[in-house]
């Protein structure tokens, strides 16, 4: 159901939730005009592809039809006690009150990635739409983004296991799926960094803070050749996987009522989310984590935790995804999105939480209870389970970053007092989504003007230089690739003045570099390493110069 509560923010990261189907295609119930033009203003960026290179027409309003495209919201979605109060969205702010969405735009009837304009979608504040051209609003494809992956092993040492598994066998699958980690040519995967856990009646730690696969592989070997046998004969599955998630404050659901407190320990948490850079109006990373269980499956114990438990420790940190499998027409069921007394039928949806990906290597049948909470399983009862793992890693990180189809939104928040009420929302003749966010202005002042008189927020958002493409992406990471943009565009954010070429200037590692007519300049592999560095000569205030790393 619509979220109701720590919905209203001072620092405003957090949004409320709203997904929606039309079941007919006139059944259009929103009222609000939309303004047709773009936001921030460079003339020099040609109109290619389907960003938004905000320079806008001046006016008029956006048609009223429904539009073939919707999104999918890439902004994690918080829930479960114990972790946050309430159900929220972990939303983007720059500063100054620069609001921002990633999402990951699609058809309305197909869910497959489509081009999209800013005009595909609803903004407004307080119900009323907001002014594109003079509030920069701009849709931008996100490129370069870089992709950290966090990981928890947890080997089942109870008595199951060691009834069932060979202790050398295992040990030796383990390293090979390390080695495997090692010398994948996927960055992503290599790169990864590991928590080890071994539980019986008992859990145990062996490798409590992220460290690199070599680590990871010595730990559990480690563990698995000295604990093996020492930790009961008991399954403390659901506890090892919650502990293992972290993050949890509060007490055992279970009779022991044991109090836990996960935030402050010293062991590292697995954490969804986007590292960004309110100031410098940048993205650093996308940081995304999975559990790999390796064992037996046998009865869990429900002691201390139940299955759940686990369900809201992995899903405590979700994406929001329509379920394709339900029923459209139906009164929303267990819609974790419904509108109440909405006249919009509810869009179903379903949480895309973190992996739980079960390695089987027992002998017998794993218990359903374990099964039922993996999102894959996977046979290592050969003891040969590294590539099967190491795909299914791939897989999730493909579908829960959508890497190729991430896009950011922006607009100027011109409120700069008071509460106020902010709705991104599709308008499709299909699945839809809505975003509102309930924004304390006067907080987030309070909060970030910290000498009013030397430093005041301003009124409006000082205009930005930034390095773009020929499609006008937003560059993340602070970086920028050859192969993803060989040839570098200049652009001005958060104004409604036009830079011509002649605006701007280049340097590469020092050296100025000579644009083209239009303004744009060509990197190569002789530039890998070096800072090329954008600045506007005729901006007077504002920030004038934007730098990023160019990469291979």
């Amino acid at each position: 159901m619509l979220a109701r509560n720590s919905d209203t923010v001072e620092i405003p990261k957090m949004e409320r939730k709203r997904m929606f189907r039309l079941k007919f295609p006139l059944a259009i119930l929103f009222s609000v005009l939309l303004a047709a033009c773009g936001g921030s203003s460079d003339s020099v960026i040609p109109e290619t592809g389907g960003n938004d290179d905000g320079t806008g027409g001046g006016g008029g309003d956006t048609p009223v039809n429904l539009s073939s495209v919707t999104y999918f919201p890439m902004n994690f979605f918080l829930q479960g006690e114990g972790y946050v109060d309430g159900e929220v969205f972990a939303g983007l702010m720059f500063d100054p009150l620069v609001k921002a969405y990633v999402i990951a735009p699609v058809g309305a009837r197909t869910l497959e990635p489509v081009t999209a304009s800013i005009n595909d979608f609803n903004i407004s504040v307080n119900g009323q739409a907001i002014n594109r051209f003079e509030q920069y609003a701009m849709l931008q494809k996100i490129v370069g983004l870089p992709v950290e992956l966090n990981t928890a092993v947890i080997i089942d040492a109870s008595g199951t296991a060691r009834s069932q598994v060979n202790k050398a066998s295992l040990i030796s699958a383990v390293n090979a799926y390390f080695d495997a980690v090692i010398s994948s040519t996927d960055s992503v995967i290599r790169t990864q960094q590991f928590t080890v856990w071994i539980y019986g009646d008992e859990i145990e730690t062996p490798l409590a803070t992220f460290s690199d696969a070599a680590a990871a592989k010595t730990a559990a070997a480690s563990a698995i050749n000295t604990r093996w046998d020492q930790l009961g004969g008991g399954s403390a599955t659901y506890e090892a996987i919650v502990n293992a998630v972290g993050s949890y404050f509060g007490t055992s659901p279970t009779d022991s009522f044991e109090e836990y407190d996960m935030v402050n320990d010293v062991i590292g948490d697995l954490l969804d989310g986007y590292d960004f850079n309110p100031s410098n109006h940048a993205m650093s990373k996308l940081s995304l984590s999975n559990v790999v269980l390796i064992g037996a499956g046998g009865m869990p114990s429900n002691n201390v935790f139940n299955a759940e438990s686990v369900t809201a420790a992995l899903n405590w940190q979700s994406l929001i995804v329509y379920d394709t499998d339900a029923d459209t027409e139906s009164d929303g069921g267990d819609d974790p999105a419904e509108e109440d007394a909405s006249p919009i039928a509810d869009s179903p949806v379903t949480y895309l939480g973190k992996p739980l990906f079960f390695v089987h290597v027992g002998g017998n049948s794993a218990e359903k209870t374990v099964t039922d909470l993996a999102s894959v399983t996977i046979d290592g009862s050969g003891y040969n389970f590294a590539a099967a793992l190491i795909a299914a890693q791939q897989n999730s990180i493909s579908v829960r970053s959508r890497n190729n189809n991430q896009h950011l939104v922006r607009f100027a928040v011109r409120e700069r007092d008071g509460k106020h009420n902010l709705l991104f929302s599709s308008r499709a003749a299909g699945y839809n989504f809505g975003l509102t966010t309930e924004l304390d202005v006067s907080a987030y002042v309070e909060a970030n003007d910290t000498d009013p008189v030397l430093f005041p927020i301003p009124d409006q958002v000082p205009a930005r230089v930034e390095i773009t493409t020929a499609n006008n992406d937003f560059l993340a990471g602070g970086r920028v690739r050859i192969a993803d943009a060989p040839r570098l565009y200049p652009a001005t954010r958060y104004t409604v003045t036009s830079y011509g070429a002649a605006d701007y200037s280049w340097t590469v590692g020092g050296n100025p570099r000579t644009a083209a007519t239009d303004g744009s300049i060509t990197i190569s592999a002789a530039d890998v390493g070096q800072i090329v560095q954008l600045t506007n000569t005729t901006l007077s205030s504002g920030t004038t110069i934007a730098s990023l790393t160019i990469e291979n």
